[in-house]
């Protein structure tokens, strides 16, 4: 879910909005004119969950996000954003679900939990470590 979206002209502003926001991630979309100058100063910042530029030669300016993981790429056309940053948002929201096998009026005792807890424990973290793939649904399912 997006709660809020903004705009800014100037770089120092958007540094300072992006390090006084807390417990929220930021998905951004920039402009090649500031591109490599804030993905400097903001490219490490924790809140900054996606960097997405929008830029009409994207081969000139690839050497400089590759040092830097949350650049997710560099678009020529808004639309190519929108669809990217639309798939990584829902993928962001379906890995922020958390997955209870115990009764919440259970969680007082977790120490006199059985083996079966655990091994289900470890099941859940396996499950969720998955890096899906096209075949991984199918092997899941078999």
């Amino acid at each position: 879910m997006v709660n809020t979206i903004k705009i800014f002209n100037d770089v120092d502003k958007c540094v300072d909005f992006l390090t006084d926001i807390e417990d929220e991630k930021v998905f951004m979309i920039i402009s090649n004119t500031f591109g490599q100058q804030i993905v400097s100063l903001i490219g490490n910042v924790a809140q900054l969950h996606s960097i997405y530029v929008i830029c009409s030669q994207s081969i000139e300016h690839q050497p400089w996000i590759d040092d830097y993981k949350n650049v997710k790429g560099i678009f020529n056309k808004m639309e190519s954003i929108c669809d990217v940053l639309r798939r990584n948002i829902r993928q962001y929201e379906i890995n922020l679900i958390s997955i209870s096998i115990v009764p919440t009026r259970s969680l007082t005792n977790l120490d006199e939990l059985d083996q079966s807890f655990m091994y289900s424990q470890i099941l859940k973290e396996i499950i969720l470590d998955i890096k899906p793939d096209k075949t991984a649904k199918k092997k899941f399912v078999d």
